[in-house]
């Protein structure tokens, strides 16, 4: 489940493919790219949890990460929910 760190669009060093550079293997065969199955270990809650920081979030301070880290905070919400869930193995 991907959360960003910051509301700042990640470092892109341009749009090289190896398929653009010379002298490479084509992909021709083969069954594609197929889409991931839909995951079913995951709670409800967490189609709420937003990918992205809110924008008055606080910049993220090593000494008080209980209250900057977003990813962590957002991380323990995702992590109680699934304690809290009723796993198919405890049947």
């Amino acid at each position: 489940m991907p959360v960003q760190e910051t509301r700042d669009e990640p470092v892109s060093f341009g749009g090289e493919r190896e398929a653009d550079l010379n002298h490479t293997l084509s992909n021709s065969g083969g069954t594609g790219p197929q889409a991931a199955p839909p995951r079913t270990d995951l709670p409800l809650i967490a189609k709420q949890i937003p990918d992205k920081p809110p924008e008055n979030f606080p910049k993220f301070d090593p000494a008080r990460p209980d209250e900057t880290d977003f990813q962590l905070q957002e991380a323990v919400v995702l992590a109680r929910a699934m304690v809290a869930q009723k796993s198919a193995s405890a049947n």
